[in-house]
């Protein structure tokens, strides 16, 4: 495949989302570095918004990529993605290559209620998240979250950790003080 890099004018009205126009023969392509720079940014997944853990924003009125890195576990965690707004669509992607595609890590169709997807995840590994505005519900507030799976988890500090649900409290008694009284 040849690749040629282009800067007229006509490339941002006559390529694709990826930036790459048709230049007759199926296997050339140019480059528009116009379309590029014109690019929304989100509308792709090679274009991606930066999400952060916890609270974030989705327009809702166009389809949207965020890219997110979780930082706490490196090893049994558990990530969460989920949306504040009924009737919205998410799709979660461990790569940017052929999404959709590809089968993605979780997905969830709220259709009447908030959507939610857990998915196993790595510290430093970035996940893509997809939002689907299929349904328009408008801006929308989703959270990001980590959690240890329940078992033993490895922190991304390399100490290991269990998870525990409620401590539970032991009452100590000092025998040492009833022996000498």
């Amino acid at each position: 495949m040849k690749v040629r890099v282009s800067t007229d004018d006509r490339t941002a009205t006559t390529c694709n989302e990826e930036c790459l126009c048709s230049v007759g023969e199926a296997a050339v392509y140019t480059l528009a570095a116009e379309c590029r720079d014109k690019t929304r940014r989100g509308a792709t997944c090679r274009a991606p918004l930066r999400a952060s853990t916890g609270t974030n924003y989705a327009s809702g009125k166009a389809d949207e990529f965020f890219v997110w890195q979780p930082g706490a576990y490196r090893e049994g965690g558990v990530c969460r993605v989920s949306s504040t707004t009924r009737d919205t669509l998410i799709a979660v992607y461990a790569t940017c290559s052929r999404v959709g595609a590809q089968e993605p890590l979780g997905f969830s169709n709220s259709e009447g209620h908030t959507a939610t997807v857990d998915f196993p995840c790595v510290a430093g590994r970035e996940y893509h998240l997809f939002w689907n505005a299929e349904y328009m519900p408008g801006r929308h507030a989703f959270t990001l979250s980590e959690r240890c799976d329940g078992g033993r988890c490895l922190r991304a500090t390399g100490r290991r950790s269990l998870s525990i649900v409620a401590p539970r409290w032991v009452r100590f008694r000092d025998r040492k003080k009833k022996q000498r009284a």
